[in-house]
């Protein structure tokens, strides 16, 4: 085989993983894990504009396969906050939902970028004189990328008076007691339907 013939397969070589790493990483959803940042069935305190919750959204990094990275190595996703706005003239709570979500095209094979390099040298040696010649080239995939999306932010009241839970995605915030400035209340985990 000649050098020209094994550089090509291993050039194609190379732009075929490349590929099915794109296509596999678009085929495949890989499962989205959310971690919320506060303690659950404690009592909490927020005030005017303080977060009531946080849940940070990652999923596994994905391999030239679409499957898990075998590392453990994972994507942000995104996150989903509720804030504690304070108290409408007819006394009901108002709060502001904010979810982020993000998009991201990275994989093993981008987030740790490899280099490849092949060379060769020829040396002649006439007396005293040494002469070396020589080449090599690297290869370099894309660099991952993520982009956030803009925030879609939702403001909402409820009345107090006729409910004092609350159940957003799979958080339940309980309302235990409240004023114009603050707001003591307790989370806790609830199963999605």
């Amino acid at each position: 085989m000649t050098r020209s013939t094994s550089l090509s397969i291993f050039l194609l070589a190379c732009a075929a993983s490349v590929g099915l790493a794109a296509c596999a990483s678009r085929g495949q959803s890989l499962p989205v894990a959310e971690r919320l940042s506060q303690r659950t069935g404690v009592p909490l305190d927020a005030h005017i504009g303080g977060q009531v919750f946080k849940i940070a959204r990652t999923s596994p990094l994905p391999n030239a396969f679409g499957r898990a990275d075998i590392f453990g190595r994972t994507v942000d996703r995104g996150s989903m906050e509720l804030r504690y706005q304070g108290q409408t003239m007819e006394g009901k709570l108002v709060f502001r939902l904010v979810d982020i979500d993000t998009r991201s095209n990275e994989t093993t094979m981008n987030r740790t970028p490899v280099s490849f390099a092949t060379g060769s040298a020829t040396a002649t040696t006439y007396g005293n004189t040494t002469t070396a010649r020589g080449s090599a080239f690297s290869i370099r995939g894309q660099e991952g990328r993520n982009e956030v999306l803009p925030p879609n932010a939702t403001e909402f009241a409820i009345d107090p008076a006729k409910r004092r839970e609350l159940r957003i995605g799979s958080v339940m915030v309980n309302v235990i007691e409240f004023d114009e400035t603050a707001l003591r209340y307790s989370l806790s985990l609830e199963p999605r339907d």
